[in-house]
């Protein structure tokens, strides 16, 4: 629970309590408001979050260290109502965290498609993917998350080889 999400759950409250000492409907209205307000955003979300699809292109199995990789991702909800972002949690070969996040904004019922770049710095074997899916509303009350139904690719970061000059062979060697 966020403090945007309490501050709201105390002013609901509020409302309550106010309509329930003056008997006005004015306030018991603005409480029923924010009531069905909080349950359409975790209604969007849960659904966003239910019907995202994630495909990624792009992933070889071999590279070479220092090499960066351009993968293609295309992301797609169904929710009848936007949500305010979709975060993608990708774990990927980094020099600073196995993990990192990209954050996309996809309108219901239209593709995302953005490119983004895999840096391999260390050699070794690591799995690439996205491994978790994050799904916020507009109001930024509710955040709900779940793993991710994407199988991650297995990739290894071989050593570069430097390029040498061919060697010239004389006759007389």
């Amino acid at each position: 629970m966020n403090a945007r999400l309490t501050a709201y759950i105390i002013m609901a409250l509020a409302l309550l309590a106010c309509g329930l000492s003056t008997g006005a409907r004015a306030y018991y209205l603005a409480a029923l408001a924010l009531i069905i307000l909080l349950a359409l955003s975790v209604t969007a979300t849960a659904w966003a979050l239910l019907t995202v699809k994630v495909d990624m292109k792009g992933i070889r199995s071999r590279v070479e260290r220092g090499e960066a990789l351009m993968t293609i991702f295309t992301v797609r909800h169904a929710s009848l109502l936007p949500v305010s972002a979709i975060r993608l949690r990708l774990s990927v070969p980094s020099a600073f965290s196995a993990y990192q996040e990209v954050s996309v904004s996809a309108m219901p019922f239209s593709k995302k498609v953005f490119r983004y770049r895999i840096n391999c710095p260390h050699r070794g074997i690591y799995e690439a993917g996205v491994t978790h899916i994050e799904a916020q509303d507009l109001f930024g009350l509710v955040t709900l998350s779940r793993r991710a139904d994407m199988r991650l690719v297995r990739m290894e970061v071989s050593p570069k080889v430097p390029r040498d000059l061919p060697m010239e062979l004389k006759s007389v060697d």
